[in-house]
């Protein structure tokens, strides 16, 4: 037996794992900083992937955004707008809830650091 690099020797050892597939999803966003502009509409494209036979429906909301900001998941993501009567800086989540299933919180990477993040930050400007 040998590994993926073709190496073995009496002093490698393996684990392997079996476990039923679980269908599941899973949600990611482009990036993690997101500027909404008044009355101008903020569009976050989010890509949904569903494994094993993923097959309910997935309601897309956002947590943490001001009363202000009006919130619209559409076919391809979610639309922010915002009437200029608010500013704010803060932190945001996209949550995806599966009907009669799991709940699961878009992933975007940090470039500056190749890490993963659930904190999406939201900045509204003012007019």
């Amino acid at each position: 037996m040998r590994d993926l690099v073709n190496t073995a020797s009496f002093r490698h050892v393996y684990r392997l794992r079996i476990a039923p597939v679980t269908p599941d999803f899973d949600i990611k966003v482009a990036t993690d900083m997101f500027t909404l502009s008044p009355m101008k509409p903020l569009e976050i494209p989010v890509t949904i992937t569903r494994s094993a036979g993923f097959k309910p429906d997935i309601t897309l909301r956002v947590e943490g955004a001001p009363k202000e900001v009006d919130v619209k998941a559409t076919p391809k993501g979610i639309t922010l707008s915002a009437t200029g009567k608010t500013s704010f800086g803060g932190p945001i989540r996209i949550v995806g809830v599966a009907k009669d299933g799991p709940t699961r919180t878009a992933q975007s990477t940090v470039a500056d650091f190749g890490r993963t993040t659930e904190s999406l930050w939201l900045s509204v400007t003012a007019k």
